[in-house]
């Protein structure tokens, strides 16, 4: 890989170099972008947290698992993949090759690594493969 930097950058690089901090201008040029990918990394757990403070705040919270019934006051209620996976009566392995291989377009909610399902998404789920 061959780039151009502005003259500030190049001086700053040989500065480094030349104070002994660093052995190499590649060193300069990897140390400075390990911090960038620190610092995105920081940046994106920050998103995750705030995304899922709004989604905590905005949407109904998974209720007792007494509570999975099929009424529409419920409907809205967000289950994590083990309720969601105990409601459709299958292991939550499989839910995670539905998704991953789109075998079953069930939608879900993902933020970050978090996976949640609203309870009125499965009822369809299952109401359209109800056989006569």
């Amino acid at each position: 890989m061959n780039i151009q930097l502005s003259q500030e950058f190049t001086d700053y690089i040989e500065n480094c170099v030349k104070s002994g901090l660093y052995q190499s201008q590649e060193e300069v040029i990897r140390s400075a972008l390990r911090l960038i990918m620190i610092k995105e990394g920081e940046t994106i757990n920050q998103l995750d947290k705030t995304l899922q403070g709004a989604l905590n705040n905005d949407i109904e919270q998974t209720p007792p698992r007494k509570e999975f019934c099929s009424d529409s006051i419920n409907s809205n209620y967000l289950l994590c993949v083990d309720e969601a996976a105990k409601f459709l009566g299958v292991k939550k392995e499989t839910l995670a090759i539905w998704r991953c291989e789109k075998r079953y377009t069930i939608p879900f909610i993902k933020v970050g690594r978090l996976v949640k399902y609203k309870r009125s998404d499965l009822i369809q789920f299952i109401e359209k493969r109800v056989k006569s």
